[in-house]
């Protein structure tokens, strides 16, 4: 995955949303990405995320694409610890 694919973080990683432990995580695209490919890209970020921090599961609770001026999609993110 990654820019291969037509996906990258840029190195932003995970953003407080101000609720406990929800995070945001943008996954910029390319106009040729498509979006499993970003759902892949993100899953495999999550994945790394939740063992870094010790959580036992997440969910993604919203999504929203931006076009302008990058093309990126934001994925909200709520972990869970047990």
């Amino acid at each position: 995955m990654g820019i291969s694919d037509g996906t990258t973080t840029y190195g932003r990683g995970l953003k407080p949303t101000g609720v406990d432990d929800q995070f945001v995580l943008r996954i910029y695209t390319s106009l040729m990405a498509t979006q499993s490919a970003a759902d892949e890209r993100v899953a495999k970020q999550l994945a790394k995320h939740q063992a870094e921090l010790g959580y036992a599961s997440y969910e993604i609770v919203k999504s929203k694409a931006k076009w302008f001026p990058l093309t990126c999609i934001d994925y909200t993110v709520q972990f869970r610890r047990a």
